[in-house]
Formats: structure tokens, C-alpha cells, sequence
């Protein structure tokens, strides 16, 4: 089973909400708080047999901002997910930060 962190800037950062071009200069992962934490399946069974799923970070993305911004879990006590939010995705083979819209992927 894999991990999914949520991190965001307080607002004193002065860069939270910023898309990457004004954020670049000033991004650093020690301004943001850890606001939640989730695990990811792996894989479901279905008639028996094991199939893998959530294995594209990018669409897990995608889906994980559209679930915190519409249908929060009730747990969930950060603000709507924004670009200048980060989401890890820790997985058996290591950990990818990912920033949605900002261009910033990293291994």
C-alpha cells in the first residue's frame, strides 16, 4: 500500500496560491505544513485476481484534486487543494513530490 501526504503553504509564506513562473524563486519544501495523510491501494481484487491500480502519479493527481476540492474526506481539516499545494506519493520504490500546475516533478 502506498502513502499520500498533503502539504500546504500558511500564508504568511507570501507565495501560497502563486503559480510556479512567481513561485520559483522563493519555493522551498521547509515553508510548507503537512495537513493530511492517506493511503493509496495498490491493488483491488476483482473475481479473485489481484489488479493493480493508482500506478499513474499523475492521474492519482488529478484524482486526489478533484476529491479534496469537491468531496473531502470528513477527517481532512486543510483548505482546497490550490497550485501551490504539494501532494507526495510515497511508494515501495520511493517517493515522487508532485505540484499541480507548477511544473515541478520530483523522483
Amino acid at each position: 500500500m502506498s502513502q499520500c501526504h498533503i502539504y500546504q503553504l500558511p500564508a504568511e509564506a507570501g507565495y501560497a496560491f502563486r503559480g510556479w513562473n512567481e513561485a520559483k524563486d522563493r519555493f522551498s519544501i521547509k515553508d510548507y505544513i503537512k495537513v493530511y495523510s492517506c493511503e493509496l491501494w495498490d491493488q483491488v481484487i476483482i473475481g479473485g485476481k489481484a489488479e493493480k491500480c493508482n500506478t499513474n502519479d499523475l492521474q492519482v493527481l488529478e484524482e486526489l484534486f478533484a476529491l479534496y476540492n469537491w468531496i473531502p474526506p470528513s477527517d481532512y481539516t486543510g483548505r482546497s487543494l490550490s497550485v501551490s499545494d504539494v501532494i507526495e506519493i510515497v511508494r515501495k520504490e520511493g517517493s515522487k513530490l508532485l505540484l499541480r500546475l507548477l511544473g515541478l516533478e520530483r523522483n
